[in-house]
């Protein structure tokens, strides 16, 4: 991925994050999304809307919460804010197809996820191989988390005057991070090779029959909608899964340019949702400005 327009999806869609998305379109965008589309396969065939991306289903609590022009407070607005995401989603999707843009699925699963950052009791927040139960990360790269830390996090926290600490208090529940959205600018770094092409075989829509179990702000429910495309490999496809065997390509691209900055990309357009449920966008967005000719952000809660 040269230098090009990128909208980055880095949070759940809204009615008005597609707006912004179509808004955003220039002759060379492409689209990135900080989700699976392997986990979101499983889970459409399961119709476990809570087994979906994060960033591919909406805010479900445990704090009330704005997405887009719907307040997110029960199991009723939950399901309207739900099916608001997933007609979100299949517009993108559709747009894409439409428009021959290409959109890249760019997550590194929790297991081969290079990057991590633990919070002590004392609040101090490191790099660090062990997870907080104990574990030993195996792909564990101590030092680029540390650069992450120091080059991305603390100063993107202190240009926004927000409390890093307290905010990785409030925002991660196992005080801890594997910096998801850093690792998903990592991977729009790396080249086509390491993409595996789907193509999707009929128009996405919105499937209503879902399920979810009591989280956060909702009961039990069924009928609840979520976003249904199907997809199959094909060599011409527009959508691009992250290929978990270039994990390696996408860690020595990270520490390249967190050694030395440059422009990567145009304009990218940054759809985020900074402090909802982790601390990562913040660095994400950082880096996403180091190396991109024009950034701007918009917030898909209030």
């Amino acid at each position: 991925m040269a230098t090009r327009d990128v909208i980055w999806i880095l949070g759940a869609s809204t009615s008005e994050t597609y707006a912004k998305i179509q808004q955003s379109l220039t002759p060379h965008t492409k689209i990135v999304i900080c989700a699976s589309l392997e986990t979101y396969q499983t889970a459409m065939k399961s119709k476990q809307v809570y087994k979906l991306p994060t960033n591919l289903r909406t805010h479900h609590g445990p704090v009330p919460k704005r997405m887009g022009h719907i307040d997110v407070f029960d199991t009723e607005s939950f399901i309207e804010a739900q099916a608001d995401a997933s007609q979100a989603l299949a517009d993108t999707l559709n747009l894409a197809t439409v428009r021959e843009i290409s959109v890249y699925f760019a997550i590194v699963k929790r297991a081969n996820r290079p990057t991590y950052l633990v919070q002590d009791a004392d609040d101090t927040i490191r790099a660090t191989n062990i997870d907080s139960k104990s574990r030993l990360i195996p792909n564990a790269d101590v030092e680029l988390s540390n650069n992450i830390l120091q080059q991305l996090l603390w100063p993107s926290y202190e240009d926004a005057g927000i409390d890093a600490k307290q905010a990785m208090r409030n925002a991660c529940a196992h005080h801890a991070t594997f910096l998801a959205d850093v690792l998903t600018v990592g991977c729009a770094l790396v080249g086509e090779d390491a993409w595996t092409p789907y193509q999707m075989t009929v128009p996405a829509g919105v499937a209503g029959d879902g399920s979810f179990p009591s989280k956060g702000l909702s009961k039990a429910c069924g009928d609840v909608p979520f976003l249904k495309a199907e997809f199959e490999e094909s060599d011409s496809g527009l959508f691009k899964s992250f290929k978990q065997d270039a994990v390696p390509q996408m860690t020595q691209a990270l520490r390249d340019i967190m050694q030395q900055r440059q422009i990567c990309f145009g304009k990218s357009t940054v759809i985020h949702d900074a402090l909802l449920n982790d601390i990562d966008d913040f660095p994400a967005i950082r880096l996403i400005q180091e190396i991109s000719r024009e950034t701007e952000l918009f917030q898909n809660y209030s």
